[in-house]
């Protein structure tokens, strides 16, 4: 369900595990242009958020809702940004199972009745097993910072970008099979969790699809670790 008085959509993105459970990164972007504000005698923007996260599952049930509440004050060079960027809140849900999971985010307005809506699903993969968290797409940021500069709009839940643009994309795996050496070598960005300090070694092929049709194939690349 999406909805329509407040444009916003979430961005729910497995992360890692905690135990046994699962940590899931819930990115809500909203468009400034449909909350209420007002304008206070030292030429202020006043505004309010209120917000509500929570995760069901058919099998498991539902977690406690996360609450949160924003009270807007902006200089009128910030809420001309925030119309121009729109405003980006993210929280953290703990999901306690593997599995399919129903990511709910109402969003009200604090100073009119306008609401908005979105759902997403995300599959939590079982514990103990090769798995791959979600996945994060955003503009690259060279870390010499002499790369063109980060539009807001090229965050990890948005994701617009300009033709010819360079962009990253960041994944962690999970408990690969290993061996009995003790060898490293990482080229890309993994948190891998081997058993007993142990050699992993995995096959990655990225692959870029575009309305279902594939766009980008990459080559082929071993990566080997402890």
């Amino acid at each position: 369900y999406e909805g329509t008085d407040i444009h916003t959509r979430l961005t729910a993105t497995f992360t890692t595990f905690a135990g046994q459970a699962a940590s899931v990164e819930v990115a809500i972007p909203i468009d400034a242009h449909d909350l209420g504000v007002i304008r206070d005698a030292k030429s202020r923007y006043r505004g309010a958020v209120r917000m509500t996260v929570d995760a069901s599952s058919a099998e498991f049930g539902s977690v406690a809702p996360i609450e949160r509440s924003y009270d807007l004050v902006m200089a009128p060079e910030e809420y001309e940004r925030a119309l121009r960027d729109g405003l980006l809140y993210t929280v953290m849900l703990s999901l306690p199972a593997a599995g399919a999971w129903r990511i709910r985010a109402l969003v009200a307005d604090g100073i009119g009745d306008r609401m908005g809506a979105f759902t997403q699903a995300i599959e939590i993969p079982a514990r103990n097993t090769l798995s791959l968290s979600g996945l994060a797409l955003r503009g690259y940021d060279p870390p010499d910072g002499k790369g063109t500069a980060i539009d807001p709009k090229e965050n990890a839940a948005v994701r617009i970008f300009k033709t010819g643009r360079t962009v990253e994309y960041i994944y962690y795996i999970f408990d690969p099979l290993a061996d009995d050496n003790k060898q490293s070598k990482l080229e890309t960005i993994f948190d891998p969790l081997a058993h007993d300090n142990k050699q992993s070694k995995l096959e990655i092929v990225s692959r870029i699809y575009t309305r279902g049709r594939p766009v980008y194939a990459g080559t082929p690349s071993q990566l080997v670790y402890p």
